[in-house]
């Protein structure tokens, strides 16, 4: 059984994961990737709260996610082979 771990994710304006991915977040959508999980290098991250979250937002568009598959954690933030998207919010002032 896959442990899963839930979180905050900030999308950017395009909706897609960071760094050129290209795939659209949409609630009830799993992206996986293959790779090891490294914080701030490789991965799907995610954040335990929305505040940590916050350090890391490029636009307002705030996701409740499940990370399962490989995951490693970190102060901060966690990452994840696999992120599911369970609610999308417009945190934009």
């Amino acid at each position: 059984m896959t442990k899963t771990w839930i979180g905050w994710h900030f999308a950017d304006e395009t909706e897609t994961p960071r760094f050129g991915d290209g795939r659209k977040i949409k609630v009830g959508t799993t992206h996986k990737v293959t790779c090891k999980p490294v914080l701030c290098e490789s991965g799907l991250h995610a954040s335990k709260t929305v505040l940590e979250a916050c350090a890391y937002a490029p636009s307002g568009l705030l996701f409740r996610v499940k990370l399962s598959g490989k995951i490693v954690h970190g102060d901060d933030k966690s990452c994840a082979t696999s992120r599911t998207y369970t609610a999308r919010i417009d945190a934009t002032p």
